[in-house]
């Protein structure tokens, strides 16, 4: 693909049209900076005209708006700022609603507030009661030995077994005995 370059001097302006044979590359327009900065309004709408014209494939008319009057002008204005009946309705009940939604919300923070410092009254009591629990179990069982049950107990009539009171048994082969130490002879 070869670079082509055209040149067209035309009395008031000089315009390179530079473009690639076969491509579907857009023609870049290069102006003079002097040019430019004389009607740079004017230049950019015919730029932004010609560049939409070139992007649809083919001619566009521009789309001209009259200039509205100042009283339309107004008109508009006010009925941009108004607000209707309906709209004010719609945004009261926005309003109304949110402010229950909120109120709820703090009611419903402040109760479960509320129920998180007696669930920890409750368990600091609990934990206590154990800690006095445990206290009387300990106390309960070193108050309390071996000696002073046997004493106790010979004490209200009991004693020992004798030889008569002792039976003995034999096991089978085909039952079934767990035993979990030696037996003394």
């Amino acid at each position: 693909m070869a670079n082509t370059g055209r040149r067209r001097v035309n009395s008031n302006r000089t315009e390179i049209h530079t473009y690639v044979d076969g491509s579907t590359a857009r023609q870049v327009h290069v102006r003079r900076s002097a040019e430019q900065n004389q009607t740079p309004v004017s230049e950019k709408r015919r730029i932004r005209q010609s560049a939409s014209a070139q992007g649809n494939g083919r001619q566009k008319r521009a789309v001209q708006h009259r200039p509205l009057s100042r009283e339309q002008l107004a008109r508009n204005r006010a009925n941009a700022r108004s607000m209707g009946l309906g709209y004010v309705l719609f945004l009261t009940a926005a309003c109304l609603l949110t402010m229950f939604l909120c109120v709820r919300y703090l009611s419903m923070k402040s109760t479960l507030t509320a129920q998180n410092d007696k669930i920890e009254i409750l368990e600091s009591q609990l934990n206590s009661m154990q800690a006095d629990n445990d206290a009387y179990y300990n106390q309960v069982q070193s108050s309390v030995t071996l000696e002073d049950i046997k004493e106790a107990a010979l004490g209200y009539g009991m004693y020992y077994a004798s030889e008569s009171q002792i039976e003995y048994y034999s096991v089978d082969e085909s039952s079934y005995l767990r035993q979990y130490q030696d037996v003394p002879e």
